[in-house]
């Protein structure tokens, strides 16, 4: 064999990609699980934060709250045949009072929730 025939033979070896090549898909594919499973077993330690500063950040959160209706809750309290200040009230165990106008106990009588909801808006 002539030394210009060895050099040929020499560099197409040399263009073969190895099987453990990272550009290989592969490859990728398994340093990634690997990536991920290494994060997995990451111990991660979140810092316990102390009872005493519960509902510290604002003092000023206390009843009776007034909450702001919107229509998911009024749908779900029709739905489901609540009373708007009463299911406020079960679901903060608080008194609860709401922008819009109380409507007479006289009149609240003759008026179902539903045609009380048109009325209002």
């Amino acid at each position: 064999m002539g030394k210009a025939k060895k050099t040929r033979k020499f560099a197409a070896v040399k263009r073969m990609l190895n099987p453990k090549d990272i550009r290989l898909k592969e490859n990728q594919l398994k340093q990634k699980k690997k990536e991920e499973e290494a994060k997995e077993k990451a111990v991660r330690r979140v810092p316990q934060m102390a009872s005493s500063l519960f509902l510290a950040h604002n003092t000023a959160l206390v009843p009776p709250y007034r909450v702001l209706i919107d229509t998911n809750f009024i749908n779900f309290s029709l739905q489901n045949k609540l009373e708007l200040i009463a299911g406020m009230m079960d679901c903060l165990y608080a008194k609860c009072t709401s922008p819009f106008q109380p409507v007479p106990q006289s009149v609240q009588q003759s008026i179902s929730l539903s045609r009380l909801l048109s009325i209002l808006s």
